[in-house]
């Protein structure tokens, strides 16, 4: 029984030092945005994120800039220090994205990125890793991906977005 007790207690102890590892910066963003050559996506925010409709042909197949949707966060990063930025994503069809933290202004520097092969109807979790080597003031895209490779017609779900600093 003191055994029992003693794992229990210490499994606790660790669910509680898990937990204090991470810090969430920004979580219920308060708004999303979406930028689209030819204006051809557009966002619905829902309570658990948004909704992206690629709803024209941006005429730039293959350019994965041509559609972009970020998260913006403004209160800035120290460097040395570790960040997260999460998020799930679902399609209705088959599409490549990129996902990324990176400047929210010129000169749109790109401090992490994964590119994604999304199936259809998959939800997908991506997480990004990043530890800047310098202080950023500046706002970021935390997270934020290019949707240009979307196909017309396909219907992107955002949600569980969150921007968290990793405590050691």
């Amino acid at each position: 029984m003191k055994k029992l007790l003693a794992v229990l207690a210490m499994s606790v102890m660790t669910a509680a030092l898990i937990q204090a590892e991470e810090v969430i910066l920004k979580q219920n963003y308060d708004r999303y945005f979406v930028y689209s050559v030819k204006d051809v996506a557009e966002i619905a925010n829902t309570a658990d994120g948004c909704v992206l409709n690629i709803s024209g042909n941006h005429g730039e197949v293959g350019n994965f800039t041509a559609v972009q949707w970020a998260a913006p966060y403004s209160a800035g990063v120290t460097a040395g220090k570790k960040y997260r930025a999460m998020l799930t994503v679902k399609a209705s069809a088959p599409a490549k994205i990129g996902a990324q933290i990176m400047d929210q202004d010129k000169p749109w520097t790109n401090y992490v990125s994964k590119a994604v092969d999304l199936e259809a109807d998959v939800p997908v979790t991506i997480t990004l890793d990043w530890t800047p080597d310098k202080d950023i003031k500046g706002g970021l895209r935390a997270p934020g991906m290019y949707l240009g490779q979307a196909k017309q017609g396909t219907i992107i779900t955002v949600s569980n977005v969150k921007f968290i600093e990793i405590k050691d």
